[in-house]
């Protein structure tokens, strides 16, 4: 796959690629990860709830989308 920079519209292939230990495939696949602010408001609004996203997984997935 070509660099370039990535869209993510959802929060599920942040969050899938976190869970497996994988984020480090967005930073050798693409210069920089962007997301909409509905994807982080979905993020804050799932650990308001209480959902399962640790801190550790919340700031690795914030990691990866911030390594532009």
């Amino acid at each position: 796959m070509p660099d370039g920079e990535l869209v993510v519209a959802d929060t599920s292939p942040l969050l899938n690629l976190a869970l497996i230990g994988r984020l480090d495939l967005l930073r050798e696949q693409f210069d920089g990860v962007t997301a909409p602010e509905q994807v982080w408001n979905e993020l804050d609004r799932l650990r308001a709830e209480g959902f399962w996203i640790s801190d550790e997984l919340y700031h690795d997935v914030l990691d990866a989308a911030d390594a532009t």
